[in-house]
C-alpha cells in the first residue's frame, strides 16, 4: 500500500509490504513518476492523473512492473494486481491517490506456463 499526494503524485506513505518491492529505494517524498521511471509505462502515469482528476477507481489486475534496475537479484517480470483509489480531504474534495497492489508473479507465471503447455499438447495432437 502507498499514498500519493497533488496532482504530481508525491510518496507520502509506503507500508513494509510496498517497500518490499525496491529494498533500500526510498521513494517517500518523490514524484510518481520519477520514482517509478523506467518500471511502468506511460499508461500508469496517466492513469494515476485520471484518478486524481476524476475520482473513479482503477484496477489493474496483472501490472507488469520492471524493477530490474532496483532488485538484480530478481531478473525477471514482477506483476501486481493494482488498484488505484482517490483519496479525499473532510470536505471530499480529491487529494491524492491510495495504491493497493500485491504480488502476482507466481501466479501469472503459473498460468502462462500452463497456457503454453496446453498449446504444446494441442499442436502435438494435430
Amino acid at each position: 500500500m502507498a499514498t500519493y499526494q497533488g496532482p504530481e503524485h508525491v510518496f507520502t506513505f509506503v507500508n513494509p509490504r510496498f517497500e518490499a518491492f525496491v529494498p533500500g529505494f526510498a521513494v517517500l517524498g518523490l514524484p510518481l513518476r520519477e520514482a517509478a521511471k523506467g518500471a511502468v509505462g506511460a499508461e500508469v502515469f496517466d492513469l494515476f492523473d485520471r484518478v486524481y482528476a476524476t475520482g473513479e477507481a482503477v484496477y489493474l489486475p496483472e501490472l507488469e512492473v520492471n524493477l530490474a534496475p532496483h532488485r538484480p537479484d530478481q531478473p525477471g517480470p514482477l506483476f501486481v494486481s493494482a488498484s488505484y483509489h482517490p483519496l479525499r480531504d473532510g470536505e471530499g474534495h480529491i487529494i491524492g491517490v491510495l495504491d493497493f497492489s500485491y504480488d502476482v508473479t507466481a501466479q501469472v507465471l503459473a498460468r502462462r506456463q500452463n497456457e503454453a503447455l496446453q498449446a504444446e499438447v494441442m499442436a502435438s495432437t494435430q
